[in-house]
């Protein structure tokens, strides 16, 4: 189990790879999963320690089955990175976790948005789990534990968000959605993508062909609220004591 003074540690060493790092350019999945294991640059951030696990039973479900990697290009951004999926699945169900690190020196809030097309009742979804900072514990059985274990117990904070396209009665068939939320400044994230492909009962059917996920990534340090209180009670200590001088 990995303590709070230990991600502390681990957070100020990522911080650290910073300057040294590349930007991170497109690849599919397997290959970029090799630059973020050295680390690489998506503007001010810095992204580590990404993997892929999935929770169908090693394949074996006739139902439930991964998401092939091969084909998925991950294209990064200023503020994130867009994987094209191009997943399709009618009458069965596909499901893949995509999981990394961010570290920054001021993180704020993160968005996830998914693209495609649904059919009758087929869904496309990709739930994105936050540990706010602190790392997850790696899944000890890939397949069974998933990858946002471990956030409380390692010091951090779980923070959760989702978007699903899913045919609506009456509506027109939707081609995206978006969810976003704030999060508590930090300077480390990690991040979990459970992406789910439903393909429906009969007649139905679904494509994800993307998703996305952005960061609100500051280039400096994000002051803590009690440091800026202090910065604030220095500066007016500092007019006041000018006043005074002025007034003599």
């Amino acid at each position: 189990m990995i303590r709070p003074a230990l991600v502390t540690a681990c957070a100020v060493l990522s911080c650290a790879r910073v300057s040294a790092s590349p930007l991170c350019v497109s690849a599919l999945l397997p290959a970029f999963i090799a630059e973020a294991s050295a680390g690489c640059m998506i503007g001010p951030g810095l992204i580590t320690g990404m993997y892929t696990t999935d929770i169908t039973f090693g394949g074996t479900s006739p139902y439930l089955r991964p998401i092939p990697t091969d084909n998925i290009l991950v294209t990064p951004t200023s503020s994130g990175m867009s994987f094209a999926v191009n997943s399709r699945a009618a009458g069965s169900y596909y499901e893949l976790i995509i999981a990394f690190q961010l570290s920054a020196p001021g993180v704020s809030g993160a968005s996830v948005s998914v693209y495609g097309s649904a059919v009758e009742s087929g869904a496309a979804q990709v739930s994105e789990y936050i540990c706010n900072g602190a790392p997850f514990d790696p899944p000890a059985h890939p397949g069974y534990d998933l990858a946002w274990n471990g956030c409380p117990e390692n010091g951090g904070t779980t923070v959760n968000l989702g978007a699903r396209i899913q045919n609506t009665f009456g509506q027109p068939p939707p081609t995206s959605a978006t969810s976003s939320v704030a999060l508590t400044p930090t300077t480390f994230i990690a991040v979990a993508n459970n992406i789910l492909v439903d393909g429906g009962v009969v007649d139905s059917a679904v494509t994800l062909s993307s998703f996305t996920n952005e960061f609100s990534i500051q280039a400096t340090a994000i002051p803590e609220p009690r440091s800026a209180l202090l910065l604030v009670a220095g500066l007016l200590g500092l007019s006041w004591v000018g006043c005074r001088r002025g007034s003599r």
